[in-house]
Formats: C-alpha cells, sequence, structure tokens
C-alpha cells in the first residue's frame, strides 16, 4: 500500500514528535507500504524518510522544483517528483496515495490534511485518513 504522510519540515518540534515520525516510518517499511510524501530532508520529514530508508522501504518524495533548489529533497528517495507548484504537488500526492496519514505540523501539514479530509466528506477521495495523535497534538 502507498501512504501518504504529511508532517512537519520543521526541526525545531519536540522530540517526542520526532520519535513518532520515526516509528511510523519503521513500521512502514515493516509492514512493506511505501512511503509518499513531500520529499523533505529536514524536520519530521526527514526522520519519517531516514527510518523507512533504514528498514529497507521505498519512498516517493514530491517537491516543487523551487524547494528542491533550496537543497530541501530527501536524496535517497527511491522516486523524486518534481512539480512546479504546491497544487500541483498536493494533486500528485493524492493521486499516489491509496491512504493519507497526518503527524504533527504546522500551517502547511493542516492545509494538507484539512484537504483531503474534505476531499473525502465531498467522496471526491474514499480512501482512508488517518490523524496520529501524539502527546495531545
Amino acid at each position: 500500500m502507498k501512504i501518504c504522510v504529511y508532517c512537519s519540515s520543521s526541526s525545531e518540534v519536540a522530540t517526542c514528535y520526532k520519535q513518532a515520525a520515526r516509528d511510523l516510518g519503521s513500521l512502514l517499511a515493516l509492514h512493506q507500504h511505501e512511503l509518499v510524501y513531500g520529499a523533505g530532508n529536514i524536520g519530521l520529514m526527514g526522520e519519517l524518510a531516514e527510518a523507512v530508508k533504514a528498514g529497507g522501504g521505498r519512498i516517493t518524495g514530491v517537491i516543487p522544483r523551487k524547494l528542491a533548489d533550496y537543497g530541501l529533497a530527501y536524496s535517497l528517495a527511491d522516486e523524486t517528483i518534481i512539480t512546479e507548484t504546491m497544487a500541483e504537488r498536493k494533486a500528485v500526492m493524492e493521486s499516489r496515495a491509496d491512504a493519507f496519514i497526518g503527524l504533527p505540523g504546522g500551517i502547511g501539514t493542516m492545509e494538507e490534511v484539512l484537504q483531503v479530509l474534505t476531499l473525502k466528506q465531498l467522496r471526491y477521495l474514499v480512501k482512508p485518513v488517518v490523524l496520529l495523535n501524539t502527546a495531545g497534538f
């Protein structure tokens, strides 16, 4: 199963959130699920990707060219898709994923999770959406 995970790109987060991202990444790899995510190499995104890769899992990263040009893409992804816009990035992630998980994050993470929840409510998506409650976040 291809699972899209939305999460923080900031490294300035509590240790418990980093551990949750690592634990999720390990579980994805263990159960042979492919990670589809925003392709970041920092913050929870980086922790998640490192854990998936350490467990032998497959990673597809989707990142806008502007962010890739800043050097923010995870270099060990099995596939990296470069988009021109954030909207295109979200559309690619939504179409590639069989399910979605929301981890702690900021405004961007909330916006992405709210979009898939809205699409699910309107029945444009019939895929599972899970919000991981980490330390009450």
